[in-house]
Protein backbone atom coordinates (compact mmCIF):
# COMPACT_ATOMS: atom_id res chain seq x y z
CA UNK A 1 0.00 0.00 0.00
CA UNK A 2 1.08 3.62 -0.94
CA UNK A 3 2.09 5.45 2.62
CA UNK A 4 0.90 8.60 1.04
CA UNK A 5 0.59 10.05 4.58
CA UNK A 6 4.60 10.51 4.87
CA UNK A 7 4.14 13.10 2.36
CA UNK A 8 1.24 15.04 3.71
CA UNK A 9 3.23 15.17 7.33
CA UNK A 10 6.69 15.29 6.26
CA UNK A 11 6.95 18.90 7.35
CA UNK A 12 5.81 17.74 10.87
CA UNK A 13 7.99 16.27 13.19
CA UNK A 14 5.27 13.75 14.81
CA UNK A 15 4.50 14.26 18.26
CA UNK A 16 7.09 17.20 18.89
CA UNK A 17 6.70 20.11 21.32
CA UNK A 18 5.46 23.07 19.43
CA UNK A 19 4.24 26.49 20.69
CA UNK A 20 1.28 24.94 22.59
CA UNK A 21 3.02 21.82 23.79
CA UNK A 22 1.08 19.07 21.81
CA UNK A 23 0.15 20.02 18.52
CA UNK A 24 1.74 19.00 15.28
CA UNK A 25 3.61 21.06 13.12
CA UNK A 26 1.82 21.33 9.09
CA UNK A 27 2.60 23.56 6.39
CA UNK A 28 -0.27 24.52 4.25
CA UNK A 29 2.37 24.92 1.34
CA UNK A 30 2.98 21.16 1.81
CA UNK A 31 1.26 19.31 -1.31
CA UNK A 32 -2.02 17.80 -0.29
CA UNK A 33 -3.49 14.08 -1.42
CA UNK A 34 -5.67 14.69 -4.57
CA UNK A 35 -7.74 11.78 -4.33
CA UNK A 36 -10.90 10.70 -1.91
CA UNK A 37 -8.83 7.61 -1.56
CA UNK A 38 -5.68 9.62 -0.58
CA UNK A 39 -7.29 10.66 2.05
CA UNK A 40 -8.78 7.05 3.18
CA UNK A 41 -5.16 5.60 3.10
CA UNK A 42 -4.05 8.55 5.60
CA UNK A 43 -7.14 7.85 8.16
CA UNK A 44 -5.32 4.00 7.59
CA UNK A 45 -2.07 4.64 8.28
CA UNK A 46 -2.09 7.63 10.47
CA UNK A 47 -5.09 6.38 12.63
CA UNK A 48 -5.56 2.65 12.51
CA UNK A 49 -1.85 1.59 12.25
CA UNK A 50 -0.38 3.85 14.52
CA UNK A 51 -3.53 2.79 17.54
CA UNK A 52 -3.35 -0.31 16.66
CA UNK A 53 0.91 -0.86 17.49
CA UNK A 54 0.57 1.81 20.34
CA UNK A 55 -0.96 0.34 23.98
CA UNK A 56 -1.97 3.94 24.75
CA UNK A 57 -3.43 4.54 28.04
CA UNK A 58 -2.52 1.30 29.19
CA UNK A 59 -2.62 1.95 32.72
CA UNK A 60 -6.02 2.48 33.16
CA UNK A 61 -7.03 -0.68 34.34
CA UNK A 62 -3.68 -0.68 37.13
CA UNK A 63 -6.09 2.20 38.92
CA UNK A 64 -9.10 0.37 39.29
CA UNK A 65 -10.39 -2.36 41.68
CA UNK A 66 -10.16 -4.69 38.61
CA UNK A 67 -6.31 -5.80 39.42
CA UNK A 68 -4.34 -6.96 42.27
CA UNK A 69 -0.46 -6.51 42.78
CA UNK A 70 1.78 -9.89 42.50
CA UNK A 71 5.54 -9.73 42.83
CA UNK A 72 7.35 -13.58 42.39
CA UNK A 73 10.71 -15.05 42.19
CA UNK A 74 12.81 -13.53 39.73
CA UNK A 75 12.98 -15.69 36.14
CA UNK A 76 15.96 -16.95 34.23
CA UNK A 77 14.83 -14.46 31.30
CA UNK A 78 15.44 -11.29 33.57
CA UNK A 79 14.28 -9.71 36.27
CA UNK A 80 11.50 -7.39 34.40
CA UNK A 81 8.80 -5.89 36.30
CA UNK A 82 6.25 -4.08 34.13
CA UNK A 83 4.59 -3.05 37.25
CA UNK A 84 7.37 -0.30 37.48
CA UNK A 85 6.22 1.76 34.70
CA UNK A 86 2.41 2.10 36.16
CA UNK A 87 3.37 2.38 39.60
CA UNK A 88 2.51 6.04 39.89
CA UNK A 89 -0.89 4.98 38.38
CA UNK A 90 -1.73 2.22 40.83
CA UNK A 91 -0.68 4.44 43.30
CA UNK A 92 -2.68 7.57 42.12
CA UNK A 93 0.30 9.28 42.79
CA UNK A 94 -0.03 13.51 42.36
CA UNK A 95 2.37 12.86 39.36
CA UNK A 96 1.82 9.69 38.07
CA UNK A 97 4.87 9.42 35.48
CA UNK A 98 7.30 8.45 38.27
CA UNK A 99 7.66 4.92 38.85
CA UNK A 100 9.22 3.06 42.06
CA UNK A 101 12.49 3.67 41.36
CA UNK A 102 11.59 7.40 41.09
CA UNK A 103 12.74 7.47 36.99
CA UNK A 104 10.20 9.00 34.71
CA UNK A 105 7.77 6.80 32.34
CA UNK A 106 6.39 9.53 29.98
CA UNK A 107 2.59 10.02 29.43
CA UNK A 108 2.13 9.75 25.30
CA UNK A 109 -1.95 9.50 26.01
CA UNK A 110 -2.12 13.12 25.31
CA UNK A 111 -0.28 13.76 22.08
CA UNK A 112 -1.61 10.04 20.85
CA UNK A 113 -4.83 11.79 20.95
CA UNK A 114 -4.25 15.16 20.08
CA UNK A 115 -1.96 13.79 16.97
CA UNK A 116 -5.21 11.97 15.77
CA UNK A 117 -7.36 15.03 16.27
CA UNK A 118 -4.97 17.74 13.83
CA UNK A 119 -4.49 15.04 11.29
CA UNK A 120 -8.21 14.81 10.87
CA UNK A 121 -8.80 18.32 11.00
CA UNK A 122 -6.62 18.72 8.09
CA UNK A 123 -8.02 15.79 6.41
CA UNK A 124 -11.50 17.73 6.47
CA UNK A 125 -9.95 20.73 5.51
CA UNK A 126 -8.98 19.11 2.19
CA UNK A 127 -11.52 16.37 1.49
CA UNK A 128 -13.86 18.50 -0.09
CA UNK A 129 -11.40 19.59 -3.12
CA UNK A 130 -10.45 16.05 -3.42
CA UNK A 131 -11.17 13.49 -6.96
CA UNK A 132 -13.70 11.01 -6.09
CA UNK A 133 -17.24 9.62 -5.48
CA UNK A 134 -19.81 11.61 -3.02
CA UNK A 135 -20.06 8.12 -1.22
CA UNK A 136 -17.01 7.99 -0.99
CA UNK A 137 -15.90 11.41 0.20
CA UNK A 138 -18.80 11.19 2.68
CA UNK A 139 -17.33 7.73 3.81
CA UNK A 140 -14.20 9.66 4.54
CA UNK A 141 -15.79 12.28 6.39
CA UNK A 142 -17.72 10.34 8.52
CA UNK A 143 -14.84 8.17 9.64
CA UNK A 144 -12.98 11.20 10.34
CA UNK A 145 -15.36 12.45 12.54
CA UNK A 146 -15.90 9.32 14.42
CA UNK A 147 -12.12 9.13 15.01
CA UNK A 148 -12.02 12.40 15.93
CA UNK A 149 -15.22 11.85 18.40
CA UNK A 150 -13.37 9.16 20.18
CA UNK A 151 -10.17 11.07 20.73
CA UNK A 152 -11.88 13.94 22.64
CA UNK A 153 -14.28 11.35 24.51
CA UNK A 154 -10.84 9.26 25.65
CA UNK A 155 -9.28 12.57 26.49
CA UNK A 156 -11.44 14.04 28.59
CA UNK A 157 -12.39 11.10 30.64
CA UNK A 158 -8.56 10.80 31.00
CA UNK A 159 -7.67 14.43 32.00
CA UNK A 160 -10.30 16.22 32.65
CA UNK A 161 -13.05 16.15 35.46
CA UNK A 162 -16.17 13.91 36.03
CA UNK A 163 -18.90 14.69 33.94
CA UNK A 164 -22.01 15.68 36.02
CA UNK A 165 -24.60 17.49 34.67
CA UNK A 166 -24.61 20.75 37.51
CA UNK A 167 -20.89 21.34 37.15
CA UNK A 168 -20.17 20.60 33.47
CA UNK A 169 -20.45 24.02 32.30
CA UNK A 170 -17.96 25.05 34.67
CA UNK A 171 -15.75 21.84 35.20
CA UNK A 172 -12.28 21.76 34.15
CA UNK A 173 -12.22 19.69 30.36
CA UNK A 174 -9.37 19.41 27.84
CA UNK A 175 -8.30 22.08 25.04
CA UNK A 176 -10.23 22.15 21.66
CA UNK A 177 -7.88 22.06 18.44
CA UNK A 178 -9.26 23.07 15.65
CA UNK A 179 -5.85 23.90 13.75
CA UNK A 180 -4.95 22.11 10.41
CA UNK A 181 -1.38 23.61 10.46
CA UNK A 182 0.93 25.68 12.57
CA UNK A 183 0.36 28.44 14.51
CA UNK A 184 1.99 30.44 17.32
CA UNK A 185 -0.99 29.86 20.22
CA UNK A 186 -1.14 28.50 23.38
CA UNK A 187 -4.14 26.42 24.65
CA UNK A 188 -6.73 26.20 27.53
CA UNK A 189 -8.79 24.27 28.47
CA UNK A 190 -13.14 24.10 27.71
CA UNK A 191 -15.28 23.15 30.07
CA UNK A 192 -16.49 19.11 30.12
CA UNK A 193 -20.07 20.70 28.78
CA UNK A 194 -17.80 22.25 26.06
CA UNK A 195 -16.07 18.78 24.97
CA UNK A 196 -18.92 16.41 25.42
CA UNK A 197 -21.13 19.12 22.96
CA UNK A 198 -18.40 18.55 20.10
CA UNK A 199 -18.46 14.83 20.90
CA UNK A 200 -22.34 14.54 20.37
CA UNK A 201 -21.81 16.87 17.07
CA UNK A 202 -19.29 15.25 15.35
CA UNK A 203 -20.59 11.58 16.05
CA UNK A 204 -24.15 12.86 14.71
CA UNK A 205 -22.37 14.07 11.92
CA UNK A 206 -20.32 10.73 11.51
CA UNK A 207 -23.12 8.86 11.21
CA UNK A 208 -25.33 11.03 8.77
CA UNK A 209 -21.88 11.07 6.60
CA UNK A 210 -21.42 7.18 6.99
CA UNK A 211 -25.08 6.79 6.07
CA UNK A 212 -24.63 9.29 2.95
CA UNK A 213 -21.89 6.82 1.49
CA UNK A 214 -23.60 3.81 1.67
CA UNK A 215 -21.99 2.90 5.29
CA UNK A 216 -19.67 0.07 3.55
CA UNK A 217 -16.89 -0.06 6.00
CA UNK A 218 -16.18 -3.08 7.31
CA UNK A 219 -16.08 -3.79 11.26
CA UNK A 220 -11.91 -2.86 10.84
CA UNK A 221 -12.67 1.18 10.35
CA UNK A 222 -15.34 3.24 12.61
CA UNK A 223 -19.12 2.91 10.56
CA UNK A 224 -22.42 4.34 11.41
CA UNK A 225 -23.27 1.53 13.84
CA UNK A 226 -20.25 1.60 15.93
CA UNK A 227 -20.44 5.69 15.66
CA UNK A 228 -24.06 4.94 17.05
CA UNK A 229 -22.99 2.79 19.82
CA UNK A 230 -20.28 5.35 20.67
CA UNK A 231 -22.93 8.08 20.87
CA UNK A 232 -25.17 6.05 23.15
CA UNK A 233 -22.22 5.68 25.23
CA UNK A 234 -21.64 9.48 25.69
CA UNK A 235 -25.21 9.95 26.06
CA UNK A 236 -25.09 7.54 29.37
CA UNK A 237 -22.25 9.38 30.30
CA UNK A 238 -23.84 12.41 30.61
CA UNK A 239 -27.15 11.21 32.48
CA UNK A 240 -29.03 11.43 29.14
CA UNK A 241 -31.31 8.48 29.71
CA UNK A 242 -33.88 8.65 27.43
CA UNK A 243 -31.27 9.68 24.04
CA UNK A 244 -28.50 6.69 25.47
CA UNK A 245 -31.67 4.24 25.57
CA UNK A 246 -33.10 5.41 21.84
CA UNK A 247 -29.17 4.98 20.59
CA UNK A 248 -28.79 1.70 21.86
CA UNK A 249 -31.92 0.84 20.64
CA UNK A 250 -31.02 1.82 16.75
CA UNK A 251 -27.73 -0.08 17.11
CA UNK A 252 -29.75 -3.30 18.31
CA UNK A 253 -32.50 -3.33 16.04
CA UNK A 254 -29.80 -2.45 13.06
CA UNK A 255 -27.68 -4.83 13.58
CA UNK A 256 -29.57 -7.61 15.08
CA UNK A 257 -27.91 -7.42 18.31
CA UNK A 258 -25.90 -10.35 17.85
CA UNK A 259 -24.65 -12.12 20.85
CA UNK A 260 -21.71 -14.72 21.07
CA UNK A 261 -23.16 -18.06 23.07
CA UNK A 262 -19.56 -17.99 25.05
CA UNK A 263 -20.70 -22.08 25.30
CA UNK A 264 -19.72 -22.31 22.06
CA UNK A 265 -16.30 -20.77 22.13
CA UNK A 266 -13.40 -23.35 22.60
CA UNK A 267 -10.42 -22.90 25.08
CA UNK A 268 -7.84 -22.31 22.82
CA UNK A 269 -9.85 -19.62 20.70
CA UNK A 270 -10.08 -15.94 21.65
CA UNK A 271 -13.03 -13.50 22.43
CA UNK A 272 -12.19 -11.10 20.16
CA UNK A 273 -11.68 -13.39 16.80
CA UNK A 274 -13.30 -13.53 13.37
CA UNK A 275 -16.49 -15.37 14.37
CA UNK A 276 -17.39 -12.92 17.54
CA UNK A 277 -20.84 -11.46 15.67
CA UNK A 278 -21.04 -8.73 18.39
CA UNK A 279 -17.83 -6.80 17.19
CA UNK A 280 -19.42 -3.67 15.39
CA UNK A 281 -15.97 -2.22 15.01
CA UNK A 282 -12.77 -3.37 16.27
CA UNK A 283 -9.47 -1.09 16.97
CA UNK A 284 -6.02 -0.65 19.23
CA UNK A 285 -3.12 -2.67 20.67
CA UNK A 286 -3.63 -6.51 21.34
CA UNK A 287 -1.64 -6.33 24.41
CA UNK A 288 -2.45 -6.32 28.34
CA UNK A 289 1.29 -5.30 29.21
CA UNK A 290 0.25 -4.82 33.06
CA UNK A 291 -2.17 -7.59 33.18
CA UNK A 292 -1.33 -10.53 31.48
CA UNK A 293 2.68 -11.18 31.83
CA UNK A 294 5.62 -13.79 31.83
CA UNK A 295 7.36 -10.91 34.08
CA UNK A 296 8.10 -11.41 37.58
CA UNK A 297 5.92 -8.61 38.48
CA UNK A 298 2.54 -7.52 37.09
CA UNK A 299 -1.23 -6.67 38.18
CA UNK A 300 -3.93 -9.77 37.78
CA UNK A 301 -7.28 -9.65 38.03
CA UNK A 302 -8.26 -8.75 41.67
CA UNK A 303 -10.02 -11.09 43.92
CA UNK A 304 -12.56 -8.97 44.03
CA UNK A 305 -13.18 -8.94 40.30
CA UNK A 306 -13.18 -12.22 40.27
CA UNK A 307 -15.32 -12.98 42.78
CA UNK A 308 -18.53 -11.12 41.40
CA UNK A 309 -18.62 -13.71 38.76
CA UNK A 310 -21.32 -16.64 39.29
CA UNK A 311 -20.89 -20.15 38.51
CA UNK A 312 -21.57 -21.10 35.77
CA UNK A 313 -20.50 -17.73 33.93
CA UNK A 314 -18.57 -18.79 30.75
CA UNK A 315 -16.55 -15.81 31.18
CA UNK A 316 -14.59 -16.77 34.33
CA UNK A 317 -13.56 -20.09 35.33
CA UNK A 318 -10.31 -20.83 36.58
CA UNK A 319 -9.50 -23.46 34.23
CA UNK A 320 -11.40 -22.71 30.86
CA UNK A 321 -13.05 -18.94 31.46
CA UNK A 322 -12.75 -16.97 28.11
CA UNK A 323 -12.66 -13.55 29.62
CA UNK A 324 -10.26 -14.81 32.72
CA UNK A 325 -8.82 -18.06 33.03
CA UNK A 326 -5.74 -19.09 35.40
CA UNK A 327 -3.13 -20.92 33.86
CA UNK A 328 0.29 -22.57 34.79
CA UNK A 329 3.44 -20.35 33.94
CA UNK A 330 7.03 -21.76 34.73
CA UNK A 331 8.26 -18.57 35.19
CA UNK A 332 5.62 -17.05 38.13
CA UNK A 333 3.63 -20.03 39.30
CA UNK A 334 0.04 -19.63 38.39
CA UNK A 335 -1.89 -16.38 37.74
CA UNK A 336 -4.86 -15.18 36.30
CA UNK A 337 -5.16 -13.44 32.53
CA UNK A 338 -6.87 -11.59 30.32
CA UNK A 339 -7.78 -13.84 27.66
CA UNK A 340 -9.89 -11.83 25.40
CA UNK A 341 -7.28 -10.57 22.90
CA UNK A 342 -6.61 -11.16 19.62
CA UNK A 343 -8.65 -10.02 16.52
CA UNK A 344 -7.42 -11.03 13.49
CA UNK A 345 -6.89 -8.37 10.91
CA UNK A 346 -5.66 -8.74 7.22
CA UNK A 347 -3.61 -5.48 7.01
CA UNK A 348 -3.01 -4.38 10.26
CA UNK A 349 -2.50 -7.57 12.73
CA UNK A 350 -4.18 -8.32 15.87
CA UNK A 351 -6.75 -5.61 17.89
CA UNK A 352 -7.62 -6.00 21.67
CA UNK A 353 -10.47 -3.87 21.54
CA UNK A 354 -13.83 -3.47 20.27
CA UNK A 355 -17.32 -1.91 20.16
CA UNK A 356 -20.25 -4.38 20.60
CA UNK A 357 -23.66 -5.35 20.88
CA UNK A 358 -23.01 -6.00 24.22
CA UNK A 359 -22.57 -2.61 25.37
CA UNK A 360 -25.85 -1.73 23.37
CA UNK A 361 -28.10 -3.83 25.98
CA UNK A 362 -26.01 -2.58 29.07
CA UNK A 363 -26.24 1.12 28.09
CA UNK A 364 -30.02 0.34 27.72
CA UNK A 365 -30.13 -1.30 30.66
CA UNK A 366 -28.42 1.47 32.33
CA UNK A 367 -29.94 4.13 30.94
CA UNK A 368 -33.72 2.10 31.58
CA UNK A 369 -32.80 1.51 35.37
CA UNK A 370 -32.59 5.20 36.28
CA UNK A 371 -36.18 5.54 34.79
CA UNK A 372 -39.69 5.05 35.78
CA UNK A 373 -39.06 1.82 32.88
CA UNK A 374 -36.70 0.74 35.29
CA UNK A 375 -38.00 -3.31 34.92
CA UNK A 376 -37.60 -3.14 31.70
CA UNK A 377 -33.55 -2.93 32.29
CA UNK A 378 -33.87 -6.87 33.28
CA UNK A 379 -35.06 -7.90 29.63
CA UNK A 380 -32.00 -6.64 28.78
CA UNK A 381 -29.94 -8.20 31.46
CA UNK A 382 -31.32 -11.45 30.58
CA UNK A 383 -30.55 -11.13 26.84
CA UNK A 384 -27.26 -11.38 27.84
CA UNK A 385 -26.80 -12.98 30.68
CA UNK A 386 -28.48 -15.90 28.47
CA UNK A 387 -25.24 -16.02 26.23
CA UNK A 388 -22.69 -16.10 28.93
CA UNK A 389 -23.95 -19.03 31.03
CA UNK A 390 -23.92 -22.64 30.59
CA UNK A 391 -27.81 -23.89 30.10
CA UNK A 392 -27.98 -25.79 33.57
CA UNK A 393 -26.26 -22.42 35.54
CA UNK A 394 -28.75 -19.94 33.99
CA UNK A 395 -31.63 -18.63 35.66
CA UNK A 396 -33.52 -15.65 34.48
CA UNK A 397 -33.43 -12.46 36.63
CA UNK A 398 -36.69 -11.46 38.69
CA UNK A 399 -35.30 -8.05 40.26
CA UNK A 400 -37.84 -5.73 41.16
CA UNK A 401 -36.14 -3.23 43.24
CA UNK A 402 -34.72 -0.42 41.28
CA UNK A 403 -31.48 0.59 43.60
CA UNK A 404 -31.08 -3.83 43.40
CA UNK A 405 -31.57 -3.46 39.41
CA UNK A 406 -29.21 -0.30 39.11
CA UNK A 407 -26.55 -2.09 41.12
CA UNK A 408 -26.49 -5.30 39.40
CA UNK A 409 -26.21 -3.22 36.10
CA UNK A 410 -22.94 -1.83 37.43
CA UNK A 411 -21.67 -5.34 38.54
CA UNK A 412 -22.61 -6.94 35.01
CA UNK A 413 -20.76 -3.58 33.35
CA UNK A 414 -18.02 -5.05 35.85
CA UNK A 415 -17.84 -8.46 34.83
CA UNK A 416 -18.63 -8.04 31.26
CA UNK A 417 -16.10 -5.13 30.31
CA UNK A 418 -13.28 -6.43 32.41
CA UNK A 419 -10.00 -5.02 30.82
CA UNK A 420 -11.39 -2.87 28.18
CA UNK A 421 -10.45 0.28 29.61
CA UNK A 422 -13.95 0.27 31.17
CA UNK A 423 -13.77 0.72 34.83
CA UNK A 424 -12.45 3.94 35.79
CA UNK A 425 -14.58 5.36 33.70
CA UNK A 426 -17.36 4.10 35.24
CA UNK A 427 -15.97 4.63 38.61
CA UNK A 428 -15.44 8.23 37.47
CA UNK A 429 -19.11 8.94 36.90
CA UNK A 430 -20.86 6.89 39.68
CA UNK A 431 -19.65 7.51 42.98
CA UNK A 432 -15.95 7.45 43.00
CA UNK A 433 -15.63 4.70 45.60
CA UNK A 434 -12.57 4.60 47.73
CA UNK A 435 -9.76 1.87 46.62
CA UNK A 436 -6.68 0.06 48.63
CA UNK A 437 -3.99 -1.21 46.47
CA UNK A 438 -0.76 -2.90 47.89
CA UNK A 439 2.32 -2.60 46.27
CA UNK A 440 5.15 -5.49 47.31
CA UNK A 441 8.78 -4.39 47.34
CA UNK A 442 10.36 -8.18 47.86
CA UNK A 443 9.30 -10.85 45.94
CA UNK A 444 11.29 -12.96 48.72
CA UNK A 445 9.19 -11.56 51.50
CA UNK A 446 5.50 -11.51 50.53
CA UNK A 447 4.64 -9.65 53.77
CA UNK A 448 7.26 -6.61 52.57
CA UNK A 449 4.29 -4.11 51.07
CA UNK A 450 3.55 -0.50 50.76
CA UNK A 451 -0.08 0.56 51.31
CA UNK A 452 -1.96 3.32 49.36
CA UNK A 453 -5.60 4.39 49.52
CA UNK A 454 -7.57 6.24 47.02
CA UNK A 455 -10.39 8.02 48.87
CA UNK A 456 -13.96 8.51 48.22
CA UNK A 457 -14.07 11.47 45.36
CA UNK A 458 -10.26 11.78 45.42
CA UNK A 459 -9.23 14.39 43.53
CA UNK A 460 -6.99 11.93 41.96
CA UNK A 461 -10.04 10.53 39.50
CA UNK A 462 -8.58 12.81 37.19
CA UNK A 463 -5.40 12.53 35.30
CA UNK A 464 -2.59 15.25 35.52
CA UNK A 465 -1.47 16.73 31.81
CA UNK A 466 2.05 14.86 31.06
CA UNK A 467 4.76 17.20 32.01
CA UNK A 468 6.14 17.44 28.51
CA UNK A 469 2.84 18.77 28.03
CA UNK A 470 3.11 21.57 30.43
CA UNK A 471 6.69 22.12 30.16
CA UNK A 472 6.75 23.60 26.39
CA UNK A 473 2.86 25.04 27.11
CA UNK A 474 3.06 27.54 30.60
CA UNK A 475 -0.60 29.13 30.21
CA UNK A 476 -2.48 25.62 29.78
CA UNK A 477 -4.26 24.63 33.20
CA UNK A 478 -2.67 22.09 35.03
CA UNK A 479 -5.51 19.99 37.27
CA UNK A 480 -3.78 20.30 41.04
CA UNK A 481 -5.65 18.85 43.23
CA UNK A 482 -3.90 15.86 43.36
CA UNK A 483 -2.43 14.88 46.68
CA UNK A 484 1.03 13.41 47.63
CA UNK A 485 0.10 10.22 48.43
CA UNK A 486 2.71 8.41 50.60
CA UNK A 487 2.72 4.77 51.37
CA UNK A 488 1.10 4.06 54.70
CA UNK A 489 3.16 1.69 56.82
CA UNK A 490 2.12 -1.76 57.03
CA UNK A 491 1.03 -3.07 60.31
Amino acid sequence: MKKIYLTLLAAASLLAASCSGFLEEYSQDEIRPKKVSDYSELINGEIYDKQNNVNHAAWLDAMTDDVDDLFSRPSFLGNSDVRAAAFGYYTWQANPEYTYTNTISADGTWAFFYHQILTVNMILDGIDEAEGTEADRQTVIGEALAIRAYAYFMLVNIYGEPYDPATASSAMGVPVNDLVGAENRNFHRASVADIYAIIVDDLKNAITALEAGGNTNKIWRWNAQSAKLLLARTYLFMQDWDNAAKMSTEVIEQTGGALWNLGEVTTSEYFFSRNNPEVLFTYGYGGSMFTSTGANGFFPPSTSLQGIYESGDYRYNRSNGVFIRRTGNFLTGYKFVQHKCYFDNETTGIQGYALRTAEAYLTRAEALSRTSNFLQAVDDLNTLRRSRFSASAYKDLTLTDQQEIIQFVRDERRREFCFEKFRWFDLRRWDRPSITHVYHTDYADQSAVLTFTLEQNDPAYTIPIPMAVVNTDTEIEQYTGRPERPAQETE
